[in-house]
């Protein structure tokens, strides 16, 4: 009685199944087990979706102010109110610092790459 490694077995396996059936060798290969074999797709109607109001996105800075209104409605601590002011106008500022930063000498800040620079001077030209 000889031993057959695993990969022998599953050869003849594979042969016998080949004769008993019209399966060919290489439909038999990739098969998988009946466990994880995905069963066929069934017609699904689409669903109709209903209309959603969609508002435009706002700043940070509309967010802060709603959140202060919203605390002096409520007639919260003064602190709470400061802290909300304070953040408020950083955010302004910061808002205002960004749309200017397009008005640097050049449009780039000064660790910007030289070839990025010299680039720009170079598009500028033509």
């Amino acid at each position: 009685m000889a031993v057959l490694s695993r990969k022998q077995v599953r050869r003849q396996r594979t042969a016998v199944q080949v004769q008993q059936g019209s399966r060919n060798r290489y439909e038999l290969r990739n098969k998988g087990s009946r466990k994880h074999v995905e069963a066929p797709l069934e017609e699904v109607e689409p669903l109709e979706r209903e209309e959603v109001e969609v508002r435009p996105l706002g700043t940070k800075k509309n967010k802060l102010a709603r959140q202060l209104n919203r605390l002096q409605d409520m007639e919260a601590s003064s602190l709470k109110i400061t802290e909300k002011l304070e953040q408020l106008r950083k955010a302004t500022w910061r808002e205002a610092r960004m749309s200017d930063a397009g008005t640097r000498k050049g449009g780039f800040k000064r660790t910007a790459p030289r070839a990025a620079k010299a680039g720009a001077l170079i598009n500028s030209s033509l």
